[in-house]
């Protein structure tokens, strides 16, 4: 006589794919993210330039908000940084070269506006790059993260 073993763990099974495949590229994570460079091209006087991480870096997506980007102008010309399209933004200086962070940008970066702030000056090629990634989580921002969640919880109104 043989004996058929029915397999019981195909629901288990197929809740674990079900899950596999929820976790698209998509998917936040909390660790570090890779870098993600642009070079800015040439920019003509007073003229702008828009980078969206969204459509310039599709997988930039899964570590959104960015927390870091370095500016790194090369030019003979000031630039204007605008974080996000703000309508505030910071000069930076011909030659230089600035990094920000999570508080100088205001909580993350998706998207940014550099302007050429010369009448007279043209930037060419390659005399404006950026560098912009997202650090892992500590334990001090989750905890944050925690406390300000658990505060919500217990005091809905905000009192």
């Amino acid at each position: 006589m043989t004996l058929t073993r029915f397999n019981n763990d195909t629901k288990k099974e197929a809740k674990l794919q079900r899950q596999r495949s929820l976790k698209g590229s998509y998917y936040r994570t909390y660790e570090d993210s890779p870098i993600f460079y642009n070079n800015l091209g040439a920019i003509a006087t007073s003229g702008k330039v828009l980078i969206d991480f969204e459509t310039d870096h599709p997988t930039s997506k899964k570590f959104f908000p960015l927390t870091n980007i370095q500016i790194i102008n090369g030019s003979s010309a000031d630039v204007i940084f605008y974080p996000n399209q703000q309508s505030s933004g910071f000069v930076i200086a011909q030659g230089t070269s600035v990094v920000f962070d999570r508080k100088s940008l205001g909580g993350g970066l998706r998207s940014f506006k550099i302007t050429n702030s010369s009448s007279s000056v043209t930037i060419n090629d390659k005399e404006i790059e950026t560098n912009a990634w997202r650090e892992s989580v500590t334990i001090e921002q989750g905890y944050e993260k925690l406390h300000k969640a658990l505060f919500k919880f217990i005091n809905p109104r905000g009192v």
